[in-house]
């Protein structure tokens, strides 16, 4: 169970921190009139894919046993850890939480798993 547990603020701090990182940028910059609402959703969708992707890569790179249940433990942890996300923001995207569990997490999951098992693969060849 602690190996969910972290594994899950992997992938939570790999997928959260670029939000954080853009929030603050936004911030410094002080006016986000330059930047147009379907290019910030652009944006936000590329890094919520690409930072969970490798987030679940490492993942499953870490597990040795029990692979999917694994990582399908992870990915609901995930989506937890992002519902405290939405009612700690004032955004209220409670929907977009909502669809990200079934629609988003498991593609961003099946890839991270599936690019883990090429890089184990990977390795156990060239280092063997």
């Amino acid at each position: 169970m602690l190996r969910v547990v972290v594994d899950t603020g992997i992938v939570s701090t790999l997928n959260i921190a670029p939000f954080a990182v853009l929030a603050f940028a936004v911030e410094v910059m002080g006016d986000i009139r330059t930047v147009s609402t379907t290019e910030m959703v652009y944006l936000t969708t590329a890094s919520f894919l690409f930072f969970g992707t490798v987030g679940f890569t490492i993942v499953g790179c870490r597990t040795q046993h029990h692979f999917w249940p694994h990582l399908l433990w992870v990915a609901v942890g995930h989506w937890l850890v992002l519902l405290l996300v939405v009612l700690l923001t004032t955004d209220g995207g409670f929907l977009d939480w909502l669809i990200a569990g079934p629609f988003m997490i498991p593609p961003i999951m099946g890839a991270g798993g599936m690019l883990s098992f090429v890089v184990k693969r990977l390795d156990r060849e060239l280092y063997q």
